[in-house]
């Protein structure tokens, strides 16, 4: 049961970061097809670091909630597995 929790809190963490990178890789990929002359893969890394970068600094403010949601349900299994 344990697990199954550290999994979901760790997918939620996670999966709006990794929705931001495909979405930024999706757009420079229909940008390189639309325009040959542009030369994005010696910006996409430095692109995908500051998307990356600014959005974990912005995620930092939800760490904090999901994780006390994530404790929350856990000390409640845990309190209901002795008897208390």
């Amino acid at each position: 049961m344990l697990g199954s929790g550290v999994f979901s809190t760790g997918v939620r963490l996670v999966l709006p970061l990794m929705t931001l990178l495909f979405l930024i890789d999706l757009s420079l990929g229909l940008l390189g097809r639309l325009n040959a002359q542009l030369q994005l893969i010696a910006l996409a890394f430095p692109i995908k670091m500051l998307a990356a970068m600014a959005a974990l600094s912005f995620l930092v403010f939800l760490i904090p909630k999901l994780y006390q949601q994530s404790a929350n349900a856990a000390f409640g299994a845990l309190g209901k597995f002795l008897g208390m």
